[in-house]
């Protein structure tokens, strides 16, 4: 169980909704990975206060996460008032294990597993910290002992014992009689709602020591490490409602969850405005997530065919705003919504058939509240009505425009090019001190003998670290905007925004190269002590020579690194000259040896006025290191806070790093005469 070294806020589309409450009486599925990433504490008290002191059921799947989020989830289970029984579908490992704790009952499925173990983490900072650490990371330890043995009835230190040299992998059996779970659980008379959620990464079961059997029992389930796209349905769902929310579509995004969830309440609540007398109908339609809109309105039929209540024009449906020839459905009329604002936004083309298409945007929104049957908001003034439409579910304004400004960030780093991607290494990472991984002097394989003979590579860190830094942009999308559809204003900063996040990286590059910063070994990465700093004009000559030094470099052990000279880099102006030389095959009926001496020539405004060229090899060497958040790749969107009714402030953002490892595959051209 990973000790975290900085909070991580959730990113809004990067989130999976992982915690989900079932319709079938009051369940909890904690299927994922424990952190402000995917099941937080503060997701955990959202649906628990959503349950009033219920009594309820949490069902576990997850191989644990972080120490904080873990141990503040106990804290909010432990406190909720109603029982609370905890069942092991899978794997409950790590943090989880002391979730588990917090349920007044505990029971396991007979093919599950429960582990244990000491807290995990990484230290860094000076020896005084690291040793700071340490102490943390025992008080932790002693904290989850203690937690263990008040419940198991097990000493101490028969606990410290069994997870002190590895982790404690403990059979469904072995859990019960261990005194963690209080029994098996075996009611095949209430079976469990089929779940279609990700299983535990291979990879995090092997990290932790798994027993065979149960790494075999992914392996055997298909399970590669990564989520597979669900299979496509054999039908069409129909328009008129949201997809049913059930194991079908449990892999669905949290966002996408959200915006379905409001339309069918949305639906529900518009289908039974006219019967009071059914409102204890609409609260079960409502309460139960499987029933979608038209199910409601066959409840609801079957409900009023006995007592003949039934409301002009028939059978129950969406009122029909005035003007309009065909009524739409709460779900279509949301779906429309959507459209209009991402196609204003140039986010997405039209719907043919979307009736806002030529409104402005308070006309659009006001005919939308009549579809829906929103009455009362038929009449506000622009001003209330585009307030409203930010606040209440039947428009959702702010998820739609949320939903929208991330297509348009995808739309537009699509259409970007990087010029810096063929020079750096990317690499995950998170935030916190990072290590980073390369190998760049592998050597020439050793001449088999009789007796065998091999060259030993040890793979490990470099001892270079790197720490990600945020860059980006707060955009304010204001009511007054909306009112007075300046759509193409929004676009613009957006696109804007994007593309000065996008280029961040390769601004950090130049910045770095402008900078000569000191390697791991105390020297500047240029130096013409190191071979890698020369002086020169732009000529055939000089660009011949940094060519062929950077094919010949060689290894510490005096082996061939065979780097590729990829990019040459410099101002705009000098690279139509430096361009000009490495395409001519001859000069003057003579072969020209600058001929192809780089793949690419790169003009940057960055480098006018100054005096200096970089050249750089392939990034099959590695001489730079791109770090990018593991959870965030690239370019992001989140909203400052929640949705008011004067707009929202919509960050865009990107978590990024570069940093130099290597000189080999990297040489500085200072643009004069050589002395």
């Amino acid at each position: 169980m990973a000790k975290k070294t900085s909070k991580l806020k959730a990113q809004g589309s990067q989130s999976w909704y992982k915690l989900k409450a079932s319709a079938e009486g009051v369940k909890l599925f904690l299927y994922g990975y424990i952190g402000e990433w995917e099941i937080s504490a503060s997701t955990m008290l959202y649906e628990l206060s959503k349950h009033d002191g219920k009594d309820l059921t949490i069902h576990f799947h997850t191989d644990g996460g972080e120490v904080d989020e873990g141990m503040a989830i106990y804290a909010a289970i432990k406190d909720y008032p109603g029982k609370v029984t905890g069942i092991v579908d899978s794997v409950c490992a790590s943090i989880s294990s002391v979730v588990l704790m917090a349920c007044e009952e505990r029971y396991i499925r007979p093919t599950a597993r429960l582990m244990i173990h000491q807290c995990h983490g990484a230290a860094y900072g000076t020896a005084a910290e690291m040793r700071a650490r340490a102490d943390e990371a025992e008080t932790i330890n002693n904290q989850m002992i203690e937690l263990f043995a008040s419940v198991s009835g097990k000493t101490e230190d028969d606990i410290r014992a069994d997870i002190a040299e590895s982790d404690c992998w403990l059979s469904a059996s072995e859990a019960v009689e261990y005194g963690l779970c209080t029994g098996i659980y075996e009611q095949s008379d209430n079976p469990l709602e089929a779940s279609n959620f990700n299983a535990p990464k291979l990879k995090h079961l092997k990290a932790f020591n798994a027993p065979d059997s149960l790494v075999a029992m992914w392996q055997d389930n298909g399970e590669d490490g990564e989520p597979t796209a669900p299979d496509s349905p054999t039908a069409e769902p129909s328009q008129s409602s949201p997809d049913k929310l059930t194991a079908e579509n449990d892999d669905m995004p949290y966002e996408e969850f959200k915006k379905q969830e409001k339309q069918r309440k949305t639906g529900i609540n518009q289908l039974f405005a006219k019967y009071p007398k059914a409102k204890k109908l609409k609260a079960e339609c409502l309460e139960d997530m499987d029933c979608d809109i038209e199910t409601a309105r066959v409840k609801l039929l079957a409900f009023l065919e006995p007592q003949g209540d039934t409301p002009e024009g028939g059978n129950p449906q969406s009122p029909t705003p005035a003007g309009q020839q065909t009524a739409l459905t709460a779900s279509a009329a949301q779906s429309h919504l959507s459209n209009y604002f991402g196609a204003r936004l140039k986010a997405c083309s039209w719907d043919d058939n979307n009736p806002y298409r030529h409104m402005s945007a308070t006309e659009a929104l006001r005919a939308h509240a009549g579809y829906v049957g929103d009455t009362d908001a038929t009449q506000m003034s622009k001003k209330k009505l585009v307030a409203h439409a930010f606040t209440n579910n039947t428009h959702s304004l702010g998820d739609i425009i949320e939903t929208h400004v991330g297509a348009l960030i995808i739309n537009e780093v699509a259409n970007l090019e990087s010029w810096h991607a063929p020079l750096v290494t990317r690499q995950p990472m998170k935030f916190g001190t990072n290590d980073i991984l390369i190998m760049n002097d592998l050597g020439k394989p050793g001449v088999k003998t009789e007796g065998g003979k091999f060259t030993q590579v040890k793979l490990k860190a470099s001892g270079d670290t790197a720490v990600l830094s945020t860059l980006g942009y707060e955009i304010q999308v204001s009511r007054e905007l909306i009112m007075s559809d300046k759509f193409d204003f929004i676009t613009s900063q957006v696109q804007k925004a994007v593309r000065n996040c996008a280029q961040a990286p390769a601004d950090s590059l130049i910045a770095l190269l402008k900078n000569n910063p000191k390697l791991k070994d105390g020297k500047a990465l240029f130096s013409k002590a190191s071979g890698n700093e020369v002086d020169g004009l732009i000529d055939s000559a000089t660009l011949a020579d940094m060519s062929g030094k950077m094919a010949d470099a060689q290894t510490s052990e005096g082996n061939p690194l065979y780097l590729k000279p990829e990019v040459y880099l410099t101002s705009n102006q000098r690279a139509k000259k430096a361009s000009a030389l490495m395409k001519a095959e001859t000069i003057k009926d003579e072969p020209n040896e600058a001929y192809e001496a780089f793949s690419k020539v790169q003009g940057l405004a960055d480098l006018a006025g100054i005096d200096v060229a970089y050249a750089f090899a392939h990034n099959d060497h590695v001489s730079f290191v791109e770090g990018y958040h593991e959870d965030a790749d690239g370019v992001q969107v989140e909203t400052k806070e929640d949705w008011k009714s004067d707009g929202a402030t919509i960050r865009i953002y990107i978590d990024s790093v570069i940093q130099p490892v290597d000189r080999k595959g990297v040489m500085k051209q200072n643009i004069k005469a050589p002395a």
